[in-house]
């Protein structure tokens, strides 16, 4: 599935899929004993991978997973009685690789239709990608295809068994990485696991005491009780600091802004490449799936004056790398179309940068870190091959102009505002 064009993928495509792929195939009692054994993970594998999005030529609406949930699923609704074999690139307006939201909605669930909606599909007609959804590159993984795997036979032999909610889970597995005294790691382990011996959990154990809270005396100790009295000696405790701290720094802040802002230009001039004599700043303002997200980029000189910037807010995003990928493709489209060249676009996301240029260098994405974007990094490539456009990292304090812009576009709902300054 990797490497289609090995000799082995084209051998078996060849004598058992030869008008399919891999994941439509099927054994036959004739089949080869290596090609039966191949074809025992084909369910694991159809289960645990997910298409994301670039032509829709090769997706099917109702049978490929493309609908992120977990595992990933085929799309659901009225329309799969309809249009059984619809593709995705049928829910696309013609050359324009913009949904067709009227059919979306009608044919769809509206889960289903709001997160496809969400999906930004590829702009210059690039394939689509599958990836591995239970790892953050997207390639499969021998230890996550062993959890899938248990999971499935857990699911199919219907064992009952008593699960740990999956957020405390998640915080018992993450308290152990955090580089705190391994007491307070003890304690916060028992804390997400209720048992603390507050004066509420000895009584419920059997023991004769008196439950109301000694501190307080004025309610039941339970363990939510006694936290909320740490959390509110901690808060006091942060906020004498804060306003101490801050009489201190007002007067050191002064005398440093304008030494910062000497030292962001020569930061900026360090990662510009030789004849490049401008940059565009871009970011994205994100808070969740379900919010309106915000772009902003910002085209200086290599004095720092700046020449033309633009917002806009965005539909939701599924994730940020895809709000900072998209924030990317609309700033290359638009200094390419005001006919600038040997632009250095600078983003605070490493991950865009550093898979854009693995991109630029070889022609193609290995790791798919940014599994949801991979579409927009080709277009932002197609786009901008011919303008020389560089693309480079630094981090987010150099980067506040256009993040204001991005946050107001966000929370203001801003439609797409470019304003010249020279």
């Amino acid at each position: 599935m990797k490497y289609p064009q090995s000799l082995l993928a084209r051998v078996f495509k060849a004598k058992y899929y030869r008008h399919s792929s891999f994941l439509q195939a099927e054994s036959y009692t004739t089949s080869s004993y290596g090609w039966r054994s191949i074809i025992q993970a084909q369910k694991l594998l159809k289960t645990g991978s997910k298409w994301i999005v670039g032509n829709g030529k090769d997706i099917r609406v109702w049978e490929d997973n493309w609908i992120k949930t977990k595992p990933s699923s085929p799309a659901s609704g009225p329309g799969s009685i309809s249009h059984p074999d619809l593709r995705v690139n049928d829910l696309l307006l013609g050359t324009e690789h913009e949904w067709n939201i009227q059919l979306v909605t009608d044919i769809l669930n509206q889960a289903d239709a709001n997160y496809a909606l969400s999906i930004r599909p590829s702009k210059t007609g690039n394939p689509d990608t599958l990836v591995w959804s239970y790892t953050k590159d997207g390639n499969y993984s021998v230890k996550t295809g062993y959890h899938l795997q248990c999971q499935m036979e857990d699911q199919d032999s219907q064992i009952d068994q008593v699960t740990i909610p999956e957020e405390v889970r998640k915080c018992c597995s993450n308290i152990w990485k955090l580089k705190i005294p391994p007491r307070l790691k003890t304690f916060w382990w028992r804390v997400a696991h209720n048992s603390l011996a507050v004066m509420d959990n000895m009584r419920k154990r059997g023991i004769v005491i008196d439950n109301t809270c000694q501190t307080c005396g004025e309610s039941t100790e339970t363990l939510n009780h006694m936290l909320d009295h740490i959390l509110r000696v901690i808060h006091a405790a942060i906020r004498e600091n804060q306003c101490w701290n801050k009489a201190i720094d007002i007067e050191s802040s002064q005398k440093q802004s304008t030494g910062a802002q000497r030292n962001q230009m020569e930061n900026i001039h360090e990662v510009l490449p030789p004849l490049t004599n401008l940059y565009c700043l871009v970011d994205a303002s994100w808070k969740s799936n379900q919010e309106l997200a915000g772009i902003g980029w910002s085209l200086h000189s290599k004095e720092g004056i700046q020449k033309i910037r633009g917002s806009s807010s965005i539909v939701p995003t599924n994730t940020s790398i895809e709000a900072e990928a998209m924030a990317m493709l609309m700033a290359v489209q638009q200094i390419k179309s005001l006919r600038y060249e040997n632009v250095a676009f600078i983003s605070d996301c490493k991950q865009l940068i550093d898979e854009l240029n693995q991109f630029y260098a070889e022609e193609t994405i290995i790791s798919k870190r940014v599994m949801e974007a991979v579409s927009m990094i080709r277009d932002i490539y197609n786009i901008s091959r011919a303008c020389n456009f560089t693309f480079h990292f630094m981090s987010r304090s150099f980067l506040n102009v256009v993040d204001a812009l991005a946050k107001e576009a966000r929370t203001k709902n801003q439609s797409y505002v470019i304003s010249w300054f020279a």
